[in-house]
């Protein structure tokens, strides 16, 4: 048995669990964030465990001093592990997916019928 084939209940606690397949699923249907750890190798296993889309910009502030934070995006941003539209992603065009309201500080959102004219142009 593989880590992929584990169930994520496998003592049966919960009801259906069985149908919600194993571990590598579940780790594909969570949301990761970057805090603390936005280094390409961390990023590079994200993108392959889970997806890129699955992955989030955080940076544990204000527990993090300030500076660490600033340079925990800056890491992202010079990343060779992921492409411009990765970078993007991760640095709030998932957010904006996941919670869709404009996100002004980002300049992306998710784009609906409801409030179209009110989000920028992501270039």
């Amino acid at each position: 048995m593989t880590p992929q084939d584990l169930e994520i209940d496998e003592m049966g606690f919960i009801a259906g669990g069985e149908q919600r397949g194993g571990a590598a699923d579940m780790f594909r249907r969570v949301y990761w964030d970057t805090a603390l750890a936005a280094s390409d190798l961390v990023l590079r296993m994200l993108r392959g465990v889970a997806g890129i889309d699955q992955v989030l910009f955080g940076t544990d502030f204000p527990y993090l001093r300030r500076d660490l934070a600033v340079n925990a995006k800056q890491r992202i941003l010079e990343s060779s592990e992921l492409n411009h539209l990765e970078k993007h992603a991760v640095l709030g065009g998932n957010a904006a997916r996941l919670f869709p309201v404009c996100i002004p500080c980002f300049k992306v959102c998710l784009r609906t019928a409801s409030h179209e004219d009110q989000c920028e142009q992501v270039d």
